[in-house]
């Protein structure tokens, strides 16, 4: 989970099982809150992580996903925009305490957003947006 829901209006979820030696699969469920800007995403993700110990360390990532966009306009309409995204992740998870459970993770991301310049010029949405990662959790 990322604990910057309470402080911010950034809050998040992920869940990711290995699958494979150094591969996992999961998903990420977020809303993010910046100024009028409100994005509500749903990803699946694909990891690979090359030291082959899922959940730890370094890993490269791909995702597909949907987003749910809105903004004020002129501070009295809000304009919304629905679109698919594919994206590319680099992340670095630690694996904490006497029994590596507790995780503390990182990442950053780009998101390709897969819909037409009308829509996204409408809404005010560039054709692709970096992300940023940071949750805390337990694995298990």
């Amino acid at each position: 989970m990322n604990p910057l829901g309470i402080p911010f209006d950034i809050a998040s979820i992920e869940v990711e099982s290995g699958v494979a030696q150094g591969v996992t699969v999961g998903g990420q469920a977020s809303y993010t809150a910046i100024v009028h800007d409100r994005y509500s995403t749903f990803d699946a993700k694909v990891r690979y992580y090359p030291s082959e110990v899922v959940l730890s360390g370094f890993s490269l990532g791909v995702s597909v996903g949907h987003t749910h966009f809105t903004t004020r306009d002129n501070d009295v309409a809000r304009q919304s925009l629905d679109f698919g995204t594919v994206g590319l992740l680099l992340d670095y998870n630690w694996m904490l305490g006497a029994q590596h459970r507790f995780i503390v993770g990182t990442g950053i991301g780009a998101k390709r957003v897969l819909a037409n310049s009308d829509d996204r010029e409408a809404a005010g949405v560039s054709r692709a947006y970096m992300t940023a990662r940071f949750v805390v959790g337990l694995a298990f």
